[in-house]
């Protein structure tokens, strides 16, 4: 099924490179596959462009996969500087920065973020950093208002660890 599909997005690739969803879809599907280089190909086309996060946040991931933790970050900064501020990059920077060791930029990355109510990768970020600083009563805080909002941690955490390949746990 997946090779059908990635067939499809190289196909139409083949004759318009610069294709928005195909490059986005293409770019999601190789980076669930764990194949980042092609991921990173597919979505840095995306770049510049005024797309949503997503393709933006695939790209960082699949830069963050390989160790690249500093053009993960300077590709969400872009994002946020240059198109819009969302929450959601502002957590997967705040992530990118604790890959790097620097819990202090994260966590400032986390305050800098614009509320909108709860947020998964909001409260998730915030855990780890909290996790890492050894504030454990406040990371168990974060989580346990990640269940609150309908999130199971344990059962959900092949998805996070699928998402956040590079962020050790």
């Amino acid at each position: 099924m997946w090779f059908i599909t990635l067939q499809a997005f190289q196909d139409i690739l083949r004759d318009y490179p610069d294709h928005l969803e195909a490059n986005a879809d293409s770019g999601s599907f190789n980076f669930v596959l764990e194949e980042y280089d092609e991921a990173i190909k597919c979505t840095s086309n995306l770049f510049g462009r005024n797309v949503t996060h997503i393709p933006y946040t695939y790209l960082a991931r699949g830069y963050g996969a390989k160790g690249l933790y500093e053009k993960a970050a300077e590709c969400l900064r872009y994002y946020l500087e240059n198109v819009r501020e969302e929450e959601e990059v502002y957590s997967q920077l705040a992530l990118v920065y604790l890959c790097q060791a620097n819990q202090n930029r994260a966590l400032l990355e986390i305050e800098k973020s614009p509320k909108s109510g709860p947020n998964l990768s909001h409260l998730y970020a915030f855990g780890r950093i909290l996790y890492c600083q050894e504030d454990f009563n406040e990371a168990e805080t974060a989580f346990k208002d990640l269940s609150i909002i309908g999130i199971n941690v344990i059962h959900n955490a092949s998805s996070f660890s699928r998402h956040f390949t590079w962020l050790s746990w």
